[in-house]
């Protein structure tokens, strides 16, 4: 495995039953792709309903290209519900995933911004 594979992770959490998505440095075609493929086969998996935590502390770029934003919409369309607590972003970054969530035309994928995991996984449980 080489370090750009290594630098981006899905996983199952089963101590907290939910999905997370961890990156490392910039969010781009290349990466997001295969991303995305992990993160539906564990929404497979576990269900579709389930939280995701997306720890975005890591990333280097805060600027997300239109085809990566296209990739991202798109995926989203594909959850049944969704309730995705985001940690570690700049205000751009809130402002793009915020324009994801709308433009899949879905009211009921919720998304917060959170400053810390505690904070995040608290919110996650109370949904």
């Amino acid at each position: 495995m080489d370090n750009k594979q290594q630098e981006h992770k899905v996983w199952w959490d089963d101590e907290n039953k939910i999905g997370r998505i961890y990156i490392i440095g910039e969010v781009n075609e290349e990466m997001i792709t295969p991303l995305i493929k992990e993160a539906l086969l564990i929404a497979d998996r576990y269900g579709k309903q389930i939280g995701w935590l997306v720890d975005l502390t890591k990333i280097t770029k805060s600027l997300v290209s239109l085809n990566v934003r296209k990739i991202m919409t798109d995926a989203m369309k594909l959850v049944s519900r969704g309730h995705i607590a985001v940690i570690g972003m700049s205000t751009l970054v809130k402002v793009v995933l915020s324009f994801v969530i709308k433009a899949t035309g879905r009211e009921d994928i919720k998304m917060e911004f959170f400053s810390n995991e505690k904070e995040a996984l608290k919110w996650l449980k109370e949904e």
